[in-house]
């Protein structure tokens, strides 16, 4: 029997990850992930993909580390801040070019402490922006 990502053609793709942790799929043989904050850092989505198509997982694992607490408060309380949490990282980043909204009965906004954790993450990020 084959092993998973083996039994497709080159013409298929795998999409295997959490957000933006998917590396280690990447390194089982799965290609390309998915993103829920490329609309505030699409270059470390960027660059996590380009690293693992040219198999360099551990520059695709540190850009997974830096955005990964990021990631973390999107997932805690049964991902009760996914939306949520990138609303916030938008609204706090100050950036001109996307816009996060006010939230709404699926996405409100994040409390005041998450909303700081996260102001604090976007400052280490915000690289990953343009």
């Amino acid at each position: 029997m084959l092993p998973f990502t083996e039994a497709f053609d080159e013409s298929k793709i795998v999409i295997w990850g959490i957000g933006d942790r998917s590396t280690a799929a990447a390194e089982t043989g799965a290609k390309g992930h998915t993103s829920g904050i490329n609309i505030v850092v699409a270059r470390a989505s960027d660059e996590i993909n380009n690293a693992q198509r040219r198999c360099d997982y551990d520059a695709a694992r540190q850009v997974e580390e830096e955005i990964s607490p990021l990631e973390d408060i999107r997932f805690m309380e049964e991902r009760a801040y996914n939306y949520s949490a990138v609303m916030e990282a938008i609204n706090c980043s100050g950036f001109a070019d996307v816009v996060g909204g006010t939230g709404g009965p699926f996405n409100p906004p994040v409390p005041d402490d998450v909303a700081r954790r996260i102001e604090r993450i976007m400052a280490s990020v915000e690289h990953y922006h343009y």
